[in-house]
């Protein structure tokens, strides 16, 4: 979805300019870009052909290593390591 913003500003396009052509709102639009909200199946098809692109491409939400947050594993603290000694 965050593709559908790179490919319409890609091509200089609004997101007036491709809620006009959808039929949609503009808020909509931006709404669709963030993940926020689904077009129809025909809205979906329109938009693709308009950025020149496929509708699987458009749904396909891409993962980029610098936006996946870190996992910290809790570290395990004395009082159970003691514990653990002791049985």
């Amino acid at each position: 979805m965050r593709d559908a913003k790179l490919k319409r500003l890609k091509l200089g396009l609004r997101q007036r300019d491709v809620a006009d052509h959808l039929g949609v709102s503009q808020a909509q639009i931006g709404h669709f870009e963030m993940g926020r909200c689904h077009l129809s199946a025909a809205r979906l098809l329109l938009l693709a052909q308009l950025l020149r692109t496929t509708p699987q491409a458009l749904l396909v939400e891409t993962v980029r290593p610098e936006i996946i947050p870190r996992v910290r594993t809790p570290r395990k603290s004395a009082a159970s390591k003691s514990t653990r000694k002791s049985m």
